[in-house]
């Protein structure tokens, strides 16, 4: 192996402490998510070492990368194999988040409810994270007070739970601080107001927050807020790991693209309730209209 694929891999050790190509090939599968087959390919390719192999492989640390293995000749005989590896991580990030996109958008544009098209998201989110728990909160209706909370599959269901029946009063304690922020003058400060919240478990506002999630051994680490588009405080998402450490580099566009996709969920939603509101209500007096009455009437005679 030469120097490009080590660092490329990450391997510590020095190519000449490695007795072959197969030990080297055996460490590389240990840096797999899913180390299984890479391992028997490698095997299987002792047997038939005539045979072109070429896959996609996952690491651990979310990289993709495209592997080749061709069977070298000299003179009509196999001699040896050459294996390449080839980084394509921002492809296969693209696509996954692209096809994330579509699923999200079908699903609020199609009417699904707003809780379970961002409870997709959610989960979406940890399946390419791959070490995040990631939950989304948000107001029930754009004039209200009460806080819903959705989260990936990951996270307990009893947390979530919790969080929406039990800790109101933590959320909006955490979406008021955020909110007079806001209100202060820009000039100046940090990305926090840029949308990025970082280190979260060492800010007082969230300390409450933070105390519950890790008695149930998960630790909040950053959140980034979904604003509207005059910046007010739509929702926040917030990222939580077992192990803090463990924070993937690919993690801050995720939560980015997840953002973007709240803000339009959510923007479309309120331009709804907005024209329910102008169907249904006198603009000047507020004073329900004859659709209103007929809608309700249908109601009640149904």
């Amino acid at each position: 192996s030469n120097k490009r694929l080590r660092d490329m891999w990450q391997l510590h050790r020095s190519a000449d402490l490695y007795a072959n190509n197969n030990e080297t090939l055996m460490e590389l599968s240990n840096k797999l998510r899913d180390p299984t087959d890479f391992a028997a390919t490698i095997k299987d390719l002792g047997k038939h070492i005539d045979v072109n192999q070429g896959s996609t492989l996952e690491l651990r640390d979310g990289r993709h990368f495209e592997w080749n293995s061709q069977p070298q000749f000299v003179n009509g005989r196999v001699v040896g194999r050459v294996t390449s590896f080839r980084d394509i991580s921002d492809r296969k990030q693209a696509e996954a988040l692209l096809a994330i996109e579509n699923e999200v958008l079908e699903m609020v544009v199609c009417g699904q409810p707003l809780k379970a098209a961002l409870g997709v998201l959610a989960d979406h989110v940890e399946v390419l994270s791959g070490e995040m728990f990631c939950t989304i909160l948000f107001r029930k209706d754009s004039e209200g007070a009460e806080l819903a909370c959705v989260s990936g599959r990951s996270l307990p269901s009893n947390v979530v739970e919790r969080l929406i029946h039990h800790e109101q009063v933590v959320l909006g304690k955490v979406f008021a601080a955020i909110t007079q922020q806001e209100n202060v003058p820009k000039h100046g400060l940090s990305d926090e107001y840029s949308g990025v919240i970082e280190n979260i478990g060492n800010q007082p506002i969230w300390s409450d927050y933070c105390k519950l999630m890790a008695s149930h051994g998960v630790h909040a680490c950053f959140a980034v807020a979904v604003r509207s588009s005059d910046r007010s405080l739509l929702g926040l998402i917030v990222a939580h790991y077992r192990t803090p450490s463990k924070q993937q580099p690919h993690d801050r566009e995720l939560t980015w693209v997840a953002a973007h996709l709240v803000h339009i969920a959510m923007e479309r939603r309120q331009a709804e309730e907005r024209l329910q509101d102008l169907a249904h209500y006198d603009s000047l007096t507020r004073l329900p209209n004859r659709a209103l009455f007929h809608d309700r009437l249908h109601q009640a005679l149904t």
